[in-house]
């Protein structure tokens, strides 16, 4: 990988409570993300499951 190009995403799975997001914020810092290039998805059942980022993936303003 060139050293000014990264992946648009990362994918972070695992078991609940395993670390996920607190890896994924730690990623993000050390990659020195603005706000506006960080986006945390929770794609669980609790928070709207699969519906949930359909919806997302047919209002986000940016492609794939």
């Amino acid at each position: 990988m060139q050293k000014d190009k990264r992946p648009h995403v990362y994918l972070f799975t695992g078991d609940k409570g395993c670390g996920k997001t607190t890896l994924a914020r730690l990623v993000s810092k050390h990659l020195k993300c603005s706000d506006l290039e960080f986006t945390e998805i929770d794609a669980t059942e609790e928070s709207g499951g699969v519906n949930a980022v359909r919806e997302l993936k047919r209002t986000i303003m940016y492609k794939p």
